[in-house]
């Protein structure tokens, strides 16, 4: 958990493109999924998630880098 907090803040004024692929937290299963930046909105980025398809838009708190493993 200390992980993830300190990449959330790492990241929290950082920008996003179009395109790119990071990491996005699903608070219900409370859990880090692939994703990719569809836009950039009012309240976040638009985010598309690679295992589902599902459309959402989410805050920088649940937005972190991916990083190669």
């Amino acid at each position: 958990m200390t992980i993830e907090l300190e990449s959330r803040t790492l990241h929290a004024n950082e920008d996003f493109a179009m395109n790119e692929k990071v990491m996005g937290f699903w608070k219900l299963e409370k859990k880090w999924y692939n994703a990719t930046v569809l836009e950039k909105t009012k309240s976040g980025y638009k985010v598309v998630f690679a295992d589902d398809n599902l459309v959402r838009v989410l805050g920088l708190q649940n937005l972190r880098q991916k990083t190669s493993r």
